[in-house]
């Protein structure tokens, strides 16, 4: 497919409201905890579909306050073409070996929420095996009298972690059936386990297997929260349930002011309780229920998005009238039609918040008799 450089640039008149959409989709992003740049850039090929690094860049200097770097650009691609399954490809521009056009997977909103879906599958199914090895090695150890209470604690966690990514994984597995039908349930049974060996013979100790599960909740993209900064702070209430704000300064490195703003800030999101021990100076933070934790966030995700849907509305209504003005112009079919294949997919929304509903419904926080 070739385009005249010129023709990605939209009139001042159309740009307007590609602005908005995407503002839109950045927002959208950021539930996700995507930076800036790389829903900017996602943002770019939704309404494009295909553009050069220079034309990505180009693009940058009209929506951003800042140009995205050729560093950043060229990794954002590497990135996403390297995904499976791939969002983006590339292939080589006609007569210029070092000059690549890129892609995006679908020119259908629709076909492109399946795969990123399809990609939260795949990091729901990587996690499991990954809990699994963990739960393995845990079931094994014998740990030391002095560390009984730790090790019970990091056991139970790690079981519940199973049973939340289980659930979650089941979950999706309806809600794709329910979006994209009998295709998606075919491929489910191309599925193939694998196990971590290496990790399995080298890791024997509680501090190392803690570790293992800390950098899987840190890095997976299941357990991130809109604050990076306290990140930290909920791995490890993930880990061992409950601690002092003393405890957490001790096991994350994170100074005393950063850790109670980050509290106080789960507390206000409603992740965590806050419990005085009779006998103890100091009070607890409680991560009651990890799969309560996780769907609270999910849920509130989708309601963020949904809230926002007027603003695709106005959008559309304000394109539809001025038709007659704009329709001829280039650019306005495309932020048209895309601001309306966004709006039908707010039905998938709607479902989400539904399903996210039942989930805090089924890991409801109650007593320590709780079965999860």
């Amino acid at each position: 497919m070739s385009k005249k450089c010129e023709d990605f640039i939209y009139p001042e008149e159309i740009r307007k409201y590609e602005k908005e959409l995407l503002d839109f989709i950045v927002e959208s992003g950021k539930n996700k905890r995507r930076s800036d740049i790389e829903s900017h850039i996602l943002g770019y090929f939704l309404v494009h579909q295909s553009l050069t690094q220079k034309e990505i860049q180009i693009l940058s200097t009209k929506f951003r306050s800042r140009r995205i770097s050729s560093g950043s650009i060229s990794n954002f691609l590497n990135q996403y073409t390297s995904y499976e399954p791939r969002i983006i490809l590339k292939e080589k521009v006609p007569n210029n070996k070092n000059k690549f056009r890129y892609y995006i997977i679908s020119e259908n909103i629709k076909e492109m929420f399946a795969v990123g879906k399809e990609a939260g599958v795949n990091v729901l199914y990587e996690s499991i095996r990954n809990i699994k090895d963990i739960l393995k090695i845990l079931e094994k150890l014998n740990p030391n009298e002095k560390d009984i209470k730790l090790y019970n604690i990091i056991l139970e966690r790690t079981k519940e972690l199973l049973v939340y990514l289980e659930y979650h994984l089941s979950l999706f597995d309806n809600f794709m059936e329910s979006v994209i039908g009998q295709e998606y349930s075919l491929k489910k049974g191309t599925r193939i386990q694998r196990t971590d060996s290496k990790f399995i013979a080298k890791n024997r100790n509680l501090k190392s297997i803690e570790q293992k599960l800390i950098n899987l909740v840190l890095k997976s993209e299941l357990f991130i929260i809109e604050e990076i900064k306290y990140h930290p702070v909920i791995a490890y209430l993930i880990t061992r349930k409950s601690l002092t704000q003393l405890e957490l300064k001790k096991l994350t490195g994170l100074s005393a002011g950063l850790i109670s703003e980050g509290l106080n800030y789960l507390k206000e999101q409603g992740y965590v309780d806050i419990q005085k021990v009779q006998g103890e100076r100091q009070r607890r933070y409680t991560l009651v229920s990890v799969g309560y934790f996780n769907f609270l966030k999910f849920y509130k995700r989708f309601k963020n998005i949904a809230h926002n849907k007027f603003k695709l509305e106005r959008i559309l209504d304000e394109l539809n009238k001025k038709e007659d003005e704009l329709g001829e112009i280039n650019g306005y079919n495309v932020i048209k039609n895309r601001v309306e294949e966004f709006l039908d997919q707010f039905n998938v929304i709607d479902f989400g918040i539904k399903i996210f509903q039942k989930a805090l419904e089924d890991f409801k926080k109650v007593n320590n008799k709780n079965k999860w």
